[in-house]
């Protein structure tokens, strides 16, 4: 998933905040696979660039990503 901070900032929002709607949408993207009967469904929610940030919003990723699975 991209872009969730930059949607947050586009709306005078935290980071986090964009990360956090972004996370919630992962359960319509599931349902709607399971829907049409997709088997196999890989997300990527992390990269290495992303240990760059901030502790606090890599913080709050890996809380997302618990919290996701």
């Amino acid at each position: 998933m991209d872009g969730n901070g930059r949607w947050a900032a586009a709306r005078h929002l935290p980071r986090l905040e964009g990360h956090r709607r972004g996370a919630e949408r992962i359960f319509d993207v599931v349902d709607c696979c399971i829907n049409q009967g997709v088997s196999a469904l890989t997300l990527f929610a992390f990269s290495a660039e992303n240990w760059r940030r901030p502790v606090e919003e890599v913080t709050g990723l890996f809380k997302l990503g618990e919290w996701v699975l």
